[in-house]
């Protein structure tokens, strides 16, 4: 099945942070840059520093995925391990810029 170059050129990118979400759009937007082709729609979801937002979060981007023929990408900073296995779940490419650390 060929896919469309709407499909091809089009991603939804999502910042999560449990505070301001500069570090991953700052880092995100660096990394965006390498793919000059590709159009990203960005959504930041800052403050996800409970549960109940992680949750919700999660809901956000589950809905983004199953509307989408492209999966999400993911850009995370959140420092609560709890927290980031929550979002884990979402559906997406995660990229967890602060796991190595």
């Amino acid at each position: 099945m060929a896919m469309t170059a709407a499909t091809n050129n089009k991603r939804v990118v999502f910042f999560v942070s449990d505070r301001t979400a500069i570090t991953a759009e700052t880092i995100g937007h660096t990394l965006m840059t390498q793919f000059p082709d590709i159009e990203f729609v960005e959504r930041t979801m800052p403050f996800i520093d409970t549960e109940e937002k992680a949750r919700a979060a999660v809901a956000k981007i589950n809905q983004v995925a199953r509307g989408d023929s492209e999966r999400p990408i993911i850009f995370n900073t959140l420092i609560d391990d709890d927290l980031k296995a929550v979002v884990a779940k979402a559906e997406g490419m995660h990229l967890d810029f602060f796991a190595m650390f």
